[in-house]
């Protein structure tokens, strides 16, 4: 543990202090580099605030007279006893893949971590989150993923929360290997069923949050925000279930607003809501699988490419990577193992704006490929009772986003007939 000075637990009770003010962090942070110091940014005058709107003055003005810096400082000195490191983003201590994180509030990284536990080196994390409400094979598939990728290697990054959260927590420790809890808060626990396996998290891996205490009152967007910190530092997000609504659609938000590969599970039944946030999710641009297997050669599909830029994988080029494995699966499995997806579905998948960016580009340059979707395609409609004009619609429309001779549709068209 980092024994601080007073000088600097002042400097730290600061840094608390801003990093929920109405200021943005992009200014505290143009402050810190200009005077090495966040201290007179706390204390300035009105006059001083001058690069502030008088909106955002007045909010800060406020909000600093509301907030009581040595209540700041008794915090400090509990968090000092419990063993709790502050981490402001300027310490070389903090996560660098969060910190590379960009966006506007509350996108953009948090001023102050705090940790807790032995691991202080996030490497190779991957997010596994997902509903409270889950299904015993999502719980089953939770804690299996969580082992599986633990025994590989990654770090397991989740947020304590009863349900999927847990169990991806508790996979990861079957496997002796490493996981992370991001929490609204450090105190109370919360749930508070889950203070034992906190301990067992700490003992190998670690815990985060952006808060020590508890907020008077509703905190509901707490569990929202702390969502951009498990995505933050990781370098791919699985979901595991999940409704179209709810804390694990905010994660999916946050995740593609930092360009993170997205994975979903497919689950037992799609006429479910879990089986709707599904589909919800692979519309815009998650991609699906079905075994731990099949997950891991993804992974490192993106991991084995990323080295060669670390900390710059987006969606946008994980499907360029990820090859025509991907697409021959995901065509395989819509038209195959997926027998109830109507064709709607199918071209619902096929024509999202994440899928189309990088797919298309690879199709356009690919006649084969081409082929073979529009192929796939047939024996889909072999299945269908779609009507004949409405098949033939959408394929001519899909034709044109890839870039495709009419010809070709029309004989691929009507062959369907035959």
């Amino acid at each position: 543990m980092v024994i601080l000075s007073s000088t600097e637990q002042t400097e730290d009770a600061y840094w608390l202090a801003l990093s929920d003010s109405p200021i943005p962090p992009e200014a505290v942070l143009s402050y810190y580099e200009q005077y090495h110091s966040v201290e007179g940014l706390w204390k300035a005058s009105r006059d001083q605030l001058k690069s502030l709107t008088p909106q955002a003055a007045n909010r800060f003005v406020e909000y600093r007279t509301k907030t009581n810096v040595k209540n700041l400082l008794a915090s400090l000195s509990e968090i000092k006893i419990e063993k709790i490191e502050i981490i402001t983003i300027v310490d070389p201590r903090y996560p660098s893949q969060l910190r590379q994180v960009t966006g506007q509030r509350p996108n953009s990284p948090p001023l102050v971590l705090l940790r807790a536990g032995q691991l202080t080196v996030f490497q190779n994390c991957v997010a596994v989150v997902g509903t409270r409400q889950c299904t015993h094979f999502g719980n089953r598939m939770a804690r299996l993923v969580g082992s599986s990728l633990a025994s590989r290697g990654y770090t397991i990054v989740s947020g304590l929360a009863r349900g999927i959260d847990s169990e991806s927590h508790l996979g990861a420790l079957d496997a002796r290997g490493k996981t992370v809890a991001v929490l609204a808060w450090m105190r109370p626990v919360y749930p508070p069923e889950n203070l034992s396996l906190l301990s067992d998290i700490a003992k190998t891996g670690a815990v985060l949050s952006e808060r020590y205490l508890s907020p008077r009152g509703m905190a509901g967007h707490l569990f929202v925000e702390r969502n951009r910190i498990t995505s933050g530092l990781s370098q791919a997000l699985v979901i595991i279930e999940s409704q179209r609504t709810g804390g694990t659609a905010w994660q999916f938000d946050f995740a593609r607003e930092q360009k993170r590969p997205i994975f979903v599970l497919r689950p037992e039944s799609l006429s479910s809501s879990i089986g709707k946030g599904f589909l919800h999710f692979v519309e815009r641009g998650a991609v699906p699988f079905s075994s731990t297997d099949e997950l891991i050669r993804q992974l490192e599909a993106v991991s084995s490419s990323a080295q060669k830029r670390l900390g710059d994988v987006d969606s946008q080029s994980f499907y360029h990577l990820a090859g025509d494995r991907f697409a021959d699966d995901l065509i395989r499995r819509s038209t195959g193992n997926f027998g109830e997806f109507k064709m709607q579905v199918c071209l619902a998948i096929i024509r999202t704006e994440r899928f189309s960016r990088g797919w298309f580009d690879i199709l356009r340059q690919d006649k084969d490929a081409i082929r073979k979707v529009l192929s796939r395609y047939k024996q889909q409609v072999r299945l269908s009772n779609l009507p004949v004009n409405v098949v033939k619609r959408e394929l001519t429309e899909l034709a044109a986003e890839l870039g495709v001779e009419p010809e070709i549709v029309a004989r691929y068209f009507d062959s369907l007939q035959s």
